[in-house]
């Protein structure tokens, strides 16, 4: 009887314990590569970002989610910092497009920004040294922040959108 006990007790046991190993298993999905910013407050993370690489040299980071589209150009894919609203070459662009409504957010200088504002943001594309860097050859790593001013004078936005906290991260370059 007590041999009984004793198996039971064990048999018991490992019920538990596999019970606990299987409940105890998650789903770990990796954003890699990803692009992510804060909008105002509220976390924007697109779906398939993207990189291209444009004749002239510039690149121009792409994502989407839902109704909204975010793009970033900027004068090279080599590393450094690239300041936007200083001139057509760096420009950070926000759309959200939903039944009709449209409202476009942007950093380009001249008629857009009509106090040509030099401090609009900034996009810097990590050195390999970095801590933060892509570990893959041919992609992409880095952080921005910008402000959009609205396009085309609509009545119905923001005049300015804040975009802070942005990474992009293990991004593929896609060559012409």
């Amino acid at each position: 009887m007590k041999q009984l006990t004793i198996t039971m007790k064990k048999i018991f046991l490992l019920v538990v314990l596999l019970v606990a190993f299987t409940s105890c298993e998650e789903d770990i999905k990796l954003n890699n590569p990803s692009l992510q910013v804060m909008k105002d407050d509220v976390l924007l993370r697109t779906v398939h970002p993207q990189v291209l690489q444009n004749i002239d040299g510039s690149i121009t980071i792409i994502g989407e989610y839902g109704f909204e589209t975010l793009s970033l150009t900027v004068a090279s894919r080599n590393p450094g910092t690239y300041k936007f609203g200083v001139d057509n070459t760096n420009i950070a662009y926000y759309k959200y497009d939903e039944e009709g409504l449209v409202l476009e957010y942007s950093t380009i200088e001249g008629i857009d920004n009509p106090e040509l504002e030099d401090d609009l943001g900034e996009l810097i594309i990590y050195p390999a040294t970095h801590p933060k860097a892509s570990p893959i050859e041919g992609t992409i790593s880095g952080e921005f922040k910008f402000r959009g001013k609205i396009l085309h004078d609509s009545t119905l936005g923001e005049p300015n959108i804040f975009f802070h906290q942005g990474t992009f991260y293990n991004l593929v370059v896609e060559l012409p």
